[in-house]
């Protein structure tokens, strides 16, 4: 399961092969169950990468990924080699990823790139982790369009008194670096959070940046930037958009009349037209709070010049609450998918994920809404239902297990979510593993539950967290994150899986089942 195309005793690096040969010799899934994809990374299924010449001394942390034209993937990530030892910088880590699972190494040569054998970006790679600009934090969110790739990171332009901001960074896509962005710049303390990138004509091609943070003055609330890429190939503000400024998203209509909700930020979207002229809208998500710890999804909707639509749910926002026992205590909206129908039509559905406090242990809870705020009808009660957690009580309660998103996807007529799941193993330890859900998108029915641990024969090799998911056609999703805990003293590596859902075996004419078996063998 190595990431590179030669075989293991031919590897240059000793102690990094050594430690990957011995994964790769445990690695075959040891039962079906798994789901992992036999025809991922060498029959696998899943890849662990280290970023291979800094062996154990380096910190990688992986999380969502870019699929490119040729069905390649771009997994982001924040990475601190051995040098970087000043916390809290980081590095962006970037590494691609053939369909099939192995590291294509990048075709670009430029500095200050850190490369190994060009399989590796690591941006920008200054000594101790970096100065000024640099201090990159946390990697948010990825996203390609038109031959470029755009990387979503909160920066740390001070830490006394604390100061972050939002930027982009545009890589091209041979790897090469393109420009660094300052999106959302104030004395504010502001965190990234999610990023879409959208070309709003199909016929002209123009690429559209939109930018949802969270700001924190007083508290915390949604802000928006909408920038353009311009024909010298950089990405500049959106005149037309709010006058050319981040905007501070109104919500008033849940505080009595007042504009200081505290309203934590999720995603944000854009639906896909396909005719010219269109005056597309920008969806957002996040959560708001209630009353004390009572927190409701909240979903708006953003004209195209950055005023918020009215016109949208109540007064602009429209508000999500569940009644599961123990969702009181808070529910979190956090991923956003929208189906725009067919070409030429412009009816949105927004199916929103996040987390719902259940009286046990928590679920995912998905509502499905209308482009005019309401409810979309059919889809489990009111238009909203929540699967995994329990709000079970006792010993009961104890045997199972959290479900945390990562990210969402929508696949025809399903909604496939990728996470973690925390609770006990048939040994009643309690494990941190990735997780599968699956929701028939018409009706919001369960389709399936898959804990993904990696490890083999019993044997874990770390905790998995899944923050990243697409689909692949054949019944595949590609799912990305990292691999915490992880033995021989590498503490942690980026994490990519191909998976088949247990009712997709049969996929592309050939039997899945019988691949399976075959690679479970002792």
């Amino acid at each position: 399961m190595i990431q590179h195309d030669t075989p293991c005793m031919a590897r240059t690096r000793v102690a990094l092969a050594g430690l990957l040969c011995l994964i790769a010799s445990l690695a075959m899934p040891a039962r079906a169950d798994y789901s992992f994809d036999p025809g991922y990374a060498g029959g696998d299924g899943f890849l662990l990468d280290s970023f291979s010449t800094d062996g154990g001394a380096a910190a990688r942390y992986g999380g969502k990924h870019a699929v490119l034209p040729n069905g390649d993937i771009v997994m982001a990530g924040i990475v601190r080699l051995a040098n970087d030892t000043i916390a809290p910088f980081w590095n962006i880590g970037l590494v691609r990823y053939t369909p099939q699972g192995w590291a294509r190494p990048w075709s670009g040569f430029a500095s200050p790139y850190y490369w190994d054998f060009q399989y590796y970006v690591v941006y920008p790679n200054l000594a101790n982790g970096g100065s000024g600009d640099a201090r990159i934090e946390s990697v948010e969110d990825i996203a390609y369009a038109a031959g470029k790739i755009y990387v979503l990171v909160t920066r740390a332009f001070s830490t006394s008194p604390s100061d972050h901001d939002a930027a982009i960074v545009v890589f091209n896509e041979d790897g090469t670096f393109q420009q660094n962005l300052s999106v959302i710049l104030s004395s504010a303390e502001e965190y990234a959070r999610a990023l879409d990138v959208t070309v709003t004509n199909l016929a002209a091609k123009p690429v559209t940046v939109s930018i949802l943070a969270e700001r924190y003055a007083p508290g915390p609330r949604l802000v928006v930037a909408k920038y353009n890429l311009g024909t010298n190939g950089l990405l500049a503000a959106d005149a037309g958009f709010n006058g050319g400024a981040p905007l501070e998203v109104p919500i008033s209509t849940a505080c009595a009349g007042t504009n200081l909700c505290n309203i934590y930020a999720g995603d944000i979207a854009r639906p896909t037209r396909n005719f010219p002229g269109d005056g597309m809208p920008i969806y957002v998500v996040g959560s708001v709070q209630r009353a004390g710890a009572d927190w409701d999804y909240v979903a708006t909707r953003i004209n195209s010049n950055g005023s918020l639509d009215s016109t949208f749910g109540f007064g602009g926002a429209r508000y999500i609450a569940f009644d599961e026992p123990g969702s009181d205590r808070g529910d979190f909206a956090y991923r956003l998918a929208i189906d725009s129908g067919l070409p030429g039509f412009t009816f949105d559905t927004l199916f929103i994920a996040g987390n719902v406090r259940r009286s046990c242990k928590d679920g995912i809870g998905v509502a499905a809404i209308t482009d005019d705020g309401n409810d979309l009808g059919g889809f489990g009660s009111n238009g909203r239902v929540v699967h995994a957690g329990s709000s079970e009580t006792g010993t009961i309660c104890e045997q199972d297990a959290s479900f945390y998103i990562g990210d969402l996807v929508k696949n025809g007529n399903e909604l496939a979510m990728a996470g973690t799941m925390q609770g006990p193993d048939p040994g009643n330890v309690v494990r941190i593993d990735g997780g599968l859900l699956r929701v028939d998108a018409v009706n919001g029915s369960l389709r399936d539950i898959a804990r993904l641990p990696i490890g083999v024969s019993g044997t874990r090799l770390g905790d998995a967290r899944l923050r990243g998911i697409s689909h692949d056609g054949m019944g595949r999703y590609l799912v990305t994150g990292d691999l915490s805990n992880v033995p021989f003293g590498f503490g942690s590596l980026y994490v990519s899986a191909g998976v088949f859902p247990a009712d997709r075996i049969f996929a592309d004419g050939f039997d899945r089942a019988v691949e399976i078996q075959s690679q479970s063998r002792p």
